[in-house]
């Protein structure tokens, strides 16, 4: 997995240990929030598949605009620069990169 919030891996990293997951997943913090794949991954053995549910907005804004409530989620879940498209972009050129790295990519589309 894939984080760039500190908070976010610290929470993931002791849910896995409760669960008893901890050596089965490993968390990765990310410092450029424009990159999706980290190069420190061994690719070598690929990884099945990649479930991605992309930050959907280009920013707040975008993300209130016709609600009448704020959502729990913080900008870094559900913004990124470009919104939903460049992120999906982003993810299909990383993934040329590493070609055979991973089998299967999955990704959750907003319905808006």
């Amino acid at each position: 997995a894939t984080e760039i919030d500190s908070e976010s891996v610290a929470s993931a990293q002791a849910m896995l240990r409760r669960n008893d997951l901890a050596p089965k997943v490993t968390i990765v913090h990310m410092d450029d929030a424009l990159k999706i794949f980290p190069a420190t991954l061994d690719y070598a053995a690929p990884y099945d598949f990649v479930v991605c549910n992309p930050p959907f907005f280009t920013n707040d804004a975008e993300r209130f605009r016709g609600r009448d409530r704020p959502t729990a989620l913080t900008t870094n879940e559900n913004s990124t620069p470009g919104g939903e498209e460049a992120f999906v972009a982003r993810m299909i050129a990383e993934s040329v990169d590493i070609r055979d790295g991973i089998r299967w990519y999955v990704h959750r589309e907003a319905s808006r």
